[in-house]
């Protein structure tokens, strides 16, 4: 899964908070996306964690909760321990290419 390219499009999930490496300094931006699918009486969302670096993620933390953004980038597996201890794993896009979706932003009047 480690070189898996996967692009979507959805609503930031929550308002952007930039964060800085402890040990390098740079900037980093940890956000969920929202991704809807189905039809407009069964919707399905599906959630992705998406993590943007250095001058992206400036940019993007820029973006307040709802905005709509297509991202594009590879799918890892990030290993982390939760509050008890116990290793967990999630997957994650660490995004390449990113910016916002044009599809709803015009109006169509």
């Amino acid at each position: 899964m480690e070189n898996a390219t996967i692009t979507i499009c959805g609503n930031y999930g929550k308002d952007p908070e930039l964060r800085y490496g402890k040990a390098s300094g740079k900037p980093y931006l940890n956000m969920p996306v929202a991704v809807t699918s189905g039809t407009k009486e069964q919707p399905k969302t599906s959630w992705f964690d998406v993590k943007f670096f250095e001058e992206q993620a400036t940019q993007m933390a820029e973006l307040p909760k709802g905005t709509r953004v297509i991202v594009k980038g590879h799918l890892r597996q990030d290993k982390y321990e939760d509050s008890e201890g116990t290793t967990q794993y999630r997957t994650v896009v660490y995004a390449e290419e990113a910016g916002l979706s044009m599809r709803w932003s015009l109006d169509r009047a």
